[in-house]
C-alpha cells in the first residue's frame, strides 16, 4: 500500500510541479526565490570540482548547469518529462546528461557518485526513508550528499499541513536532522539567512501565504462560499495589480543592488532561518 501511495504521489508531482523558469523576474519575490534556489548550487559547485555528481530533482536543469561548469560529469534526474525536456533544450553539454526517472528507484549502480545534490525535493516525497537508502546506495563511501528544504518553523503553525499543495511534509531543523542521521554517518545542519531587505521580502511572502491558507480553511467551513469570496477576490486582484505596477518599476534596481552574496548560511538559530541545508557524509 505504501509503495502504491508513493507512486501515486510521484505521478502527481510529475504532472503538477511547475518549471522554475528563472529567466525573467516580474517581482522582487521571484528574484529572491531565484537567489535562494541558486545559492546552494553555486556553493556546492566548488565542492564538486572534477567529481561525478548526481542532481536529484533537477527541474529545468538550471542548477545542474551551474555545477556542470566545474565537475567532471553530472547527471540531472527528475520525475517530470516536461522538466527533463526543458533541461535538455536549455543546458545540453558534453559533461551534462539529463534522465527521466520513475522517482522510486535510481537507475544507477552502487557507489558511482562522489556528490549527490537534492535541493528542494524532500518536502515533495512521501517515502523519504526509501529515497535516503537509494541516495546512500549510489553514493560512494565517504561521498557527500547535500539537501535543502524549507524551514517549517517560519512557514506553518503547530500541527498545520503545508499550504503548498505539492509539499507532502515540511521539516523543522530537528526533524530534518533526525531523518538524515538515520542514513548517513555524519550530518551537519545550516540555516539560510539574508540581508534585512531581502529577509523581509521572503518573510512577508510567507506571512501572506500562511494568512491566505488560514482564511481559506475558515471559508471552506462556511456556506455561500462564492457570495463571500467574490468581493474579496476583486479587492485582492486590484491590490495585486497595483503591486505589480510598483514591482515592475523597482525590480531592475533590486537586481542590480542585491545578489547571492547577500545570502549566507549559519549554524545557529536554525528555527528562524529562511531555509535549511544539510551536508551529509555517506
Amino acid at each position: 500500500m505504501k509503495i502504491l501511495e508513493a507512486k501515486d504521489n510521484i505521478a502527481l508531482q510529475a504532472e503538477k510541479h511547475e518549471l522554475v523558469r528563472f529567466r525573467r523576474f516580474m517581482t522582487r519575490e521571484e528574484y529572491l526565490l531565484y537567489l535562494i534556489h541558486k545559492k546552494p548550487y553555486e556553493d556546492i559547485s566548488v565542492l564538486s570540482a572534477k567529481k561525478n555528481v548526481l542532481d536529484l530533482g533537477c527541474n529545468d536543469g538550471y542548477g545542474t548547469n551551474i555545477i556542470g561548469t566545474r565537475c567532471n560529469k553530472i547527471i540531472g534526474v527528475d520525475v517530470s518529462a516536461k522538466a527533463i525536456n526543458a533541461a535538455k533544450r536549455y543546458f545540453g553539454k558534453t559533461n551534462i546528461e539529463f534522465i527521466l526517472i520513475d522517482g522510486y528507484s535510481l537507475p544507477f549502480s552502487n557507489a558511482v557518485f562522489d556528490v549527490v545534490t537534492c535541493f528542494q525535493v524532500i518536502e515533495h516525497v512521501l517515502e523519504t526513508n526509501h529515497l535516503m537508502k537509494e541516495i546512500s546506495r549510489v553514493l560512494k563511501p565517504g561521498g557527500c550528499a547535500v539537501f535543502t528544504t524549507p524551514n517549517s518553523k517560519i512557514r506553518l503553525l503547530e500541527g498545520m499541513k503545508p499550504w503548498n499543495k505539492l509539499h507532502v511534509r515540511e521539516y523543522s531543523a530537528c526533524e530534518f536532522g533526525s531523518l538524515l542521521k538515520n542514513h548517513f554517518s555524519s550530518v551537519s545542519l545550516e540555516g539560510l539567512f539574508a540581508q534585512p531587505f531581502l529577509d523581509n521580502i521572503e518573510r512577508s511572502r510567507i506571512h501572506r501565504a500562511l494568512s491566505a491558507a488560514k482564511k481559506s480553511r475558515a471559508r471552506n467551513q462556511k456556506k455561500n462560499i462564492l457570495r463571500r469570496i467574490m468581493p474579496v477576490f476583486i479587492k485582492n486582484y486590484l491590490k495585486y495589480f497595483r503591486f505589480m505596477l510598483k514591482e515592475r518599476k523597482e525590480i531592475g534596481k533590486i537586481i542590480q543592488t542585491y545578489s547571492r552574496s547577500d545570502l549566507f548560511y549559519l549554524t545557529e538559530n536554525l528555527d528562524d532561518s529562511l531555509d535549511l541545508r544539510a551536508n551529509c557524509i555517506n
